[in-house]
């Protein structure tokens, strides 16, 4: 983003998948949806989850959509994924909340409210971490003291203070006493008073902290950013699904107020998955999921050449390293085309994604890099053999188009009388191996008098007549250098 103010124009500069126009008609509906007035007495917060696959541009697009909400109201943005290690998010959510009413810092009585809310949040999150000590108290300490809980409840105090400070020796002194302090009220009054005791207490901070929120938002109706806040929270796909589950609870139970808008990013499917794999293969992750959206919205599905061009120049890929037979649209003729646009339309027609733009450049990057410096790669039977690759068919098995074809190659008879022939991506890949697979005798004849093929000349052109074995980077040994490639693989592309 450029520096000086703060514009719509300039938040969205390097918008590849022109998502500025999906903002603006997301943040008119949620304030649209704040403002109507609602018949359920339980008003709360309202939550929306923007869904997109890897490489769509989840996280630039929340991240610009924070900045552009921020011009108008306080905005929060959570990094799920960064604030993991801790393992509190109601800390997280605190402090960022904080964060978001820096504007207000002027202004006493959002200050005072913001400070008990503070202050009332603390005191849950302290209620919290002990009740989980307690349901986790047979987990956390030791074996030899899990055998003994039934005589820990009936000894001594010095006794039950000795067994639970060794098994939760690694957790901190301050747990150890907290354990402590739980058995002895135990021992001195009825298990179910103290846990209604208890029960009550939390009922009360709960109501305490969410008031206090709620105040805080009543206060801040003055000024040039108004209600709602609205707290964005980005990579919860990324998270340990005991941790995006504690997140969600957190949210669901402490921070359901009116005025509040949160705002998820997330692969829907793949954090279902994940919480499944918590909850066991029968659990419905989706549906759990559910329980806390109001509102799914899934971003458009974006045009492959923009991110292409990007990845191409990252990769420094351009046309110079590759050849490709002249394209066209059917019965329109041939096309100028460059290398991420017949990148994009061989995707395109074969069905993949912006995930598999990332494994694809990847792949071609890595291809040309083994590839003699002066030999230039044919994308037309290399790029079906590496989608091929990604859709996990045998090695060399070519992959069917999945669209009535629109592009088309123009295949050239290399003779002086010879013509031009339109046939389908397919078809051009499908001519390609044969020619890899013909007999030197055959090629020969292939490459000479009035029948001779661009394939046959591609393949001719690199194969070592007199060598025992091709170069890897020949056309017909293609398949060869794909899973050589796939060899190199990198981790930290599409996922």
């Amino acid at each position: 983003m450029s520096d000086g103010e703060i514009t719509p124009e300039n938040i969205w500069e390097g918008d590849l998948f022109n998502r500025k126009e999906e903002a603006i008609n997301l943040i008119a509906y949620l304030e649209s949806v704040v403002a109507r007035p609602t018949i359920r007495e339980d008003k709360r917060a309202y939550a929306v989850a923007i869904d997109a696959g890897y490489g769509e541009g989840k996280s630039f697009f929340l991240k610009r959509l924070a900045n552009h909400i921020g011009l108008n109201h306080p905005v929060a943005f959570v990094d799920a994924w960064a604030d993991d290690l801790a393992d509190e998010p109601l800390t997280a959510l605190a402090a960022t909340l904080e964060d978001a009413l820096k504007p207000f810092s002027g202004q006493p009585e959002v200050k005072a409210r913001l400070k008990l809310f503070l202050t009332n949040s603390g005191k849950v999150a302290k209620i919290v971490s002990l009740g989980l000590l307690r349901r986790s108290l047979g987990l956390l300490i030791t074996g030899t003291a899990t055998d003994a809980v039934g005589e820990l409840l009936a000894g001594t105090e010095e006794a039950k203070k000795a067994v639970v400070e060794d098994g939760l020796a690694d957790f901190g002194s301050g747990l150890s006493d907290d354990a402590a302090a739980s058995l002895k009220a135990i021992s001195s009054n009825s298990i179910m008073e103290q846990r209604i005791a208890n029960f009550r207490e939390g009922q009360s901070a709960i109501r305490d902290m969410k008031a206090s929120l709620k105040a805080v938002v009543d206060a801040i109706g003055e000024g040039e950013r108004q209600p709602p806040i609205f707290i964005l929270i980005d990579e919860l796909d990324r998270c340990r699904p005991t941790y995006a589950i504690k997140l969600l609870e957190e949210i669901k139970h402490l921070f359901d107020v009116p005025g509040i808008v949160f705002i998820f990013a997330m692969n829907a499917d793949q954090l279902g998955h994940s919480v499944r794999g918590a909850y066991g293969p029968e659990f419905d992750g989706r549906a759990y999921l559910r329980r806390f959206i109001d509102r799914e919205y899934r971003l458009a599905e974006p045009d492959l050449e923009p991110l292409l061009v990007q990845l191409c120049k990252q990769a420094d890929l351009g046309d110079h390293q590759f050849e490709s037979m002249r394209m066209g649209l059917v019965a329109a003729g041939l096309q100028s085309t460059y290398l991420p646009k017949i990148l994009a339309i061989y995707m395109q027609s074969y069905g993949l994604g912006a995930r598999e733009a990332f494994l694809l450049v990847d792949i071609l990057q890595t291809c040309q890099a083994i590839a003699s410096a002066d030999h230039r790669l044919c994308l037309n039977f290399l790029l079906p053999l590496i989608i091929g690759h990604l859709k996990g068919l045998p090695k060399g098995e070519l992959p069917k188009s999945l669209l009535t074809p629109r592009w088309v190659c123009y295949a050239q008879n290399p003779h002086p009388a010879g013509g031009m022939e339109e046939v389908s991506l397919d078809q051009a890949a499908i001519e390609y191996k044969a020619a890899a697979n013909m007999t030197d005798s055959d090629l020969l004849n292939a490459t000479e008098g009035e029948n001779q093929t661009i394939y046959a000349w591609s393949v001719r052109s690199t194969r070592a007549w007199n060598a025992q074995r091709q170069p890897i980077w020949a056309v017909d040994r293609y398949s060869d250098l794909i899973r050589t490639v796939a060899r190199f693989s990198n981790p930290n592309v599409g996922i």
